[in-house]
């Protein structure tokens, strides 16, 4: 299921670099997520955030949960390219995939954040109903990581 999203980041495009590759920042825009504390690496020469961590199954949409005997292992990566990036996030032993790619310009509000990707459930007859689901829960996770953004450039602010 292809889908967009505007965020908007109370900071210019430079700072929210700074901080989508900020190990503090990840921690906590993951700390939600996960079932306890992420193992976040930074690579600086590649401008690439990864964080791996055991995922909250109540993240994912009852249906998927169902499908998924045990712990869930998420791999979450993001490559940034200047004022682009791509993510994705994959959940070994869910039949569940997201990748998005996103660009962040300076706007009067704050640094825009356009995103638009794929979100696919490998599920039989059940996919399409639990993709809707799956992106709605999508949706509250970036409400959440707008709150962790904002909470974060706060701290900074002089």
């Amino acid at each position: 299921m292809e889908f967009t999203r505007k965020l908007v980041y109370p900071a210019d495009v430079e700072t929210v670099l700074d901080m989508s590759l900020d190990a503090g920042f990840l921690a906590e825009r993951f700390a939600r997520l996960c079932r306890r504390a992420p193992e976040i690496r930074i690579d600086a020469a590649t401008a690439t955030a990864t964080v791996t961590g055991g995922l909250d199954p109540e993240l994912l949409p009852a249906q998927a949960r169902a499908l998924v005997p045990g712990d869930l292992d998420m791999t979450f990566t993001e490559t940034w390219e200047g004022a682009r990036a791509h993510t994705s996030l994959s959940v070994r032993g869910a039949p569940v995939a997201l990748s998005f790619d996103s660009t962040l310009t300076d706007s009067p509000a704050g640094a825009e954040r356009v995103v638009g990707g794929d979100l696919t459930v490998s599920v039989p007859l059940f996919g399409r109903r639990i993709e809707q689901e799956a992106l709605a829960r999508f949706n509250l996770v970036v409400d959440a990581e707008l709150a962790a953004a904002a909470r974060w450039l706060d701290a900074r602010r002089p």
